[in-house]
C-alpha cells in the first residue's frame, strides 16, 4: 500500500499544480464584457419578436462577435476567463459587483441629460 501510494503521489502533485492558471482576461477587463454581453442578450430578445428569419442563436451569436471584437477578445478567451472565474466564488462576487455598478452608473447616466 505504501508503494501504490509513492507512485501515486507524483501524478498527484503534477495533476495539482495546472489549477494555477490566470485567465486571458483580469477582472478589471471581464467586467465590462460581461455587461455588454448581457446588454446584447436583451437586444437580441428585442429584435428576435420582430424577425423571424433568423434565430435567436443565430442572432445572440452575431451579437455576441461584435461584443467580442468590440473588446479585443474572442469567444475562447472570454469563456476560458469566465469558467476560471466561476471556479472562484469569491473572486466571481467581486466581478458581478463591477457589473452591477457599471451598470447604475450606465443607468444614472441616462436620467441625468
Amino acid at each position: 500500500m505504501r508503494k501504490l501510494m509513492m507512485l501515486l503521489l507524483p501524478f498527484l502533485l503534477i495533476s495539482c499544480s495546472g489549477t494555477k492558471e490566470k485567465p486571458a482576461l483580469n477582472k478589471q477587463q471581464i467586467a465590462p464584457v460581461v455587461y455588454a454581453l448581457m446588454i446584447a442578450d436583451e437586444v437580441t430578445l428585442q429584435k428576435s419578436y420582430k424577425d423571424s428569419t433568423k434565430t435567436l442563436k443565430q442572432m445572440r451569436a452575431e451579437q455576441y462577435e461584435k461584443v467580442f471584437a468590440l473588446y479585443n477578445t474572442n469567444r475562447a478567451e472570454f469563456w476560458n476567463s469566465f469558467r476560471y472565474y466561476e471556479a472562484r466564488p469569491g473572486e466571481l462576487k467581486v466581478i458581478i459587483d463591477s457589473v452591477t455598478s457599471i451598470a447604475t452608473v450606465n443607468r444614472t447616466r441616462q436620467y441625468v441629460k
